[in-house]
């Protein structure tokens, strides 16, 4: 997202958020990704998850028992990546 300064859930690959968690060695079962960019801190980007209903949804559903997050400075960001996943 920092390189094409695009906020997406679709990798520069063409990858899914699942396709990639499985390229990492992850075997993802149910998986949800919250994107965001321009929060300067990490408490401001889950503010912002947690003010939309969609986003914070997907970090209150109990389903998700792991998470991994990643973060890169860049032009229009910083840019936040928070990934849920059960993995079997």
């Amino acid at each position: 997202m920092a390189r094409s300064q695009r906020l997406t859930h679709t990798g520069s690959d063409g990858s899914s958020p699942a396709t990639r968690m499985r390229d990492a060695g992850y075997h993802p079962g149910y998986i949800a990704e919250n994107i965001a960019a321009g929060p300067s801190t990490s408490g401001s980007a889950v503010r912002t998850w947690i003010d939309s209903p969609e986003h914070r949804d997907i970090i209150l559903t109990c389903r998700y028992i792991d998470a991994g997050v990643g973060f890169a400075n860049g032009r229009g960001g910083p840019w936040w990546t928070l990934d849920l996943a059960t993995g079997y």
